[in-house]
């Protein structure tokens, strides 16, 4: 199958990117809810050059075969260029933060089986979060790493958790914060404090008042006012509808600030931070 344009919509191109200079780029691809989003970044800046989604038929990556990857991956056209490197966001709820100075490679896998699932056909990953000296453990399908390894160059697997957490940190600024990341399918919550993650989770969220609900229970737990300024992102139905609930019950909800220039920035807020991962 090959796209027509009409399968493909260009959201965001800088005036200053060009394909012949894809060496001074890294490309992050999500792939997710019928729908393959491409972000390229310069590799110094991490300023955004392109944004682009392509249709697709997965509702869900990490239930797909390899069949339907591979597919998808044909059909995205960036990835034939020789990026610096490339970047793939795993989005599922599914995660461990384990402080470095406890982690062992050796002993990963047992330590996550304690806390979280994993079945047959994936492989624990990790991830050094080098900003906090921690380590982000999650599982994907061994097939699948496999295909993403062979397709496009051995690229970084990112966890959904890794790439919001160094989103909130620099759209923080140094301040405390709370960031909710929802998709439709479940509620991602970080909560940076004196410039460290006191809480990051994911929560099965399937309508806007679960996400409401569990971002009310967390907020309860470690007492935090209603007054304390929440940021929301994601891409999903019923956006604007999410927000109003929100601020029924929390005096300061805003969509989180990504300084992009475009229309509905927040919704790409997930790709852009994956670039700041180290």
């Amino acid at each position: 199958m090959s796209l027509t344009q009409s399968n493909i919509t260009n959201i965001f191109i800088h005036e200053s990117y060009a394909e012949a200079d894809a060496f001074m780029y890294e490309a992050c691809i999500h792939i997710n809810r019928q729908q393959a989003t491409i972000m390229i970044v310069d590799k110094n800046s991490k300023e955004c050059k392109l944004i682009k989604k392509y249709s697709c038929s997965i509702v869900d990556l990490n239930k797909a075969d390899i069949l339907e990857v591979n597919e998808t991956i044909n059909q995205i056209q960036e990835t034939k260029l020789k990026f610096s490197r490339f970047s793939v966001v795993i989005d599922h709820s599914r995660h461990s933060l384990v402080p470095e100075v406890f982690f062992e490679k050796e002993n990963a896998g047992l330590f996550y089986k304690q806390t979280n699932e994993q079945s047959d056909n994936e492989e624990l990953h990790y991830q050094k979060l080098a900003a906090w000296q921690s380590v982000m453990l999650f599982p994907f399908h061994k097939y699948l790493t496999s295909l993403f390894n062979s397709r496009l160059r051995s690229p970084r697997l990112i966890h959904q958790s890794s790439s919001l957490l160094y989103g909130a940190a620099k759209a923080f600024k140094n301040e405390d914060g709370i960031l909710v990341n929802y998709n439709g399918r479940f509620a991602t919550i970080v909560y940076l404090k004196n410039k460290n993650p006191y809480f990051i989770n994911s929560f099965v969220a399937e309508t806007d008042n679960d996400a409401l609900y569990f971002l009310l229970a967390t907020m309860e737990e470690f007492q935090i006012p209603p007054t304390h300024p929440i940021f929301l992102s994601g891409e999903f139905e019923g956006e604007d509808s999410l927000l109003a609930l929100f601020r029924k019950y929390l005096h300061q909800v805003e969509w989180i600030p990504t300084g992009m220039a475009i229309p509905d920035s927040h919704r790409y807020f997930l790709l852009l931070s994956a670039a700041l991962c180290e």
